[in-house]
């Protein structure tokens, strides 16, 4: 799994949507807040949820954030926050969006 509750085993605040492909697809559009490796805060944007081929018992699908093209995140784990998801991990890796844009993507395989 891509994402992972901050450590401890729980979310660092109560957790109203869950890590799945329905609750990120609730927030498509909305603004997550990324620490960056430096400490900094920086905003992205949740543009899409794509589902892909379901097996018995398990969720595949991707989550594609951006954020202006200044000081763009490497590939990595980070910590994510979202008013209505709470504090997550999640490994991300950039892809392309456009001059003005970065783009990341997480996949999730987990079982459901």
């Amino acid at each position: 799994m891509a994402a992972r509750p901050a450590a401890g085993g729980a979310p660092d605040s109560p957790a109203k949507i869950g890590l799945d492909r329905a609750g990120f697809g609730r927030l498509r559009g909305s603004a997550f807040q990324v620490r960056a490796t430096s400490g900094a805060l920086k905003t992205v944007v949740l543009d899409d949820v794509t589902e892909y081929q379901r097996a018995a018992g398990i969720e595949n699908f991707s989550i594609r954030f951006t954020h202006d093209a200044e000081a763009p995140l490497t590939q990595g784990t980070y910590r994510f926050s979202h008013p209505q998801m709470g504090d997550f991990d999640l490994f991300i890796v950039p892809q392309p969006a456009s001059a003005a844009r970065c783009g990341y993507v997480a996949v999730f395989n987990r079982l459901v």
